[in-house]
């Protein structure tokens, strides 16, 4: 899906992933034109004999973006399961994406007919109109909302203008970046039923969850849950053990401040 989006409209990407068996036909077709490609581009080869700097910084860019490729998945099977495979994690295979279509259809079209090169030149126009209308409507969207914790329904977080306003006791947070960067106060991560580290069961949840309560009313602290769908992100029964014992004190769509219960 995010291959697609960096090289389609957002509405044809989703289309063709609109669910499992479109997703099952683009993948099929992507790997049969993949294939495709590379055929003929070694056919070119061996037509030459003289060796194509175009053909070697084809190699280059796609053995780079196999091995990128490898290196995620045994970071994901062997060193941190939670690896998140998103956007962030595989810009630096959009560049080479990029040239590696820019290269191929320069190599192809080069002995081809003057309609053919036409028409590769016509697309590759046509997805350079496309690429700096995305990236204005980009920049349009990151000046007017923002992005990530400097968008506009961060920084107007019921929840987190109280916890802006809360006095110097102990606080836990499912969301640490958003208490220290919106809110200004550090907070302690809550306990969590899992082992983050290897996704096994955490033995200590039950002692880390005692050890909260007791800092919570000890301290006159507050359990500050902020997210647009907390419940989504720990899940009922999670929700329930970490909420047990204590009230809310203030409540909104996107979050819930909790405190101890008096004794």
């Amino acid at each position: 899906m995010l291959f697609l989006k960096w090289l389609l409209p957002d509405r044809v990407a989703a289309f063709l992933t609109d669910s499992s068996s479109m997703s099952l036909v683009t993948f099929l077709f992507l790997s049969v034109g993949a294939i495709w490609l590379g055929l003929r581009l070694a056919r070119r080869a061996n037509a030459t004999s003289s060796p194509s700097l175009v053909l070697s910084h084809l190699s280059v860019q796609a053995l780079f973006c196999l091995v990128y490729l490898g290196l995620i998945v045994f970071t994901v099977l062997l060193l941190d399961r939670l690896t998140p495979i998103d956007e962030r994690i595989l810009a630096p295979l959009h560049l080479s994406i990029l040239l590696i279509l820019a290269l191929a259809a320069a190599h192809l079209s080069g002995s081809s007919s003057a309609r053919a090169r036409l028409s590769v030149a016509i697309l590759c126009l046509g997805f350079a109109a496309f690429q700096i209308y995305r990236s204005g409507l980009i920049v349009e969207s990151l000046a007017r909302d923002g992005h990530g914790y400097s968008s506009e329904r961060w920084r107007t977080s019921p929840t987190l203008a109280y916890a802006r306003g809360l006095p110097a006791v102990p606080i836990f947070s499912n969301n640490l970046p958003a208490m220290y960067f919106i809110a200004g106060r550090t907070a302690y991560a809550i306990p969590s039923p899992t082992n983050l580290s290897n996704l096994e069961p955490n033995p200590s949840y039950g002692n880390e969850l005692e050890e909260m309560r007791h800092l919570l009313r000890q301290g006159d602290g507050f359990l500050v849950l902020v997210g647009f769908a907390p419940t989504d992100v720990q899940g009922a029964e999670e929700w329930r053990n970490l909420t047990a014992g204590l009230l809310p004190v203030q409540g909104s769509a996107e979050g819930i401040v909790y405190r101890a219960a008096e004794p």
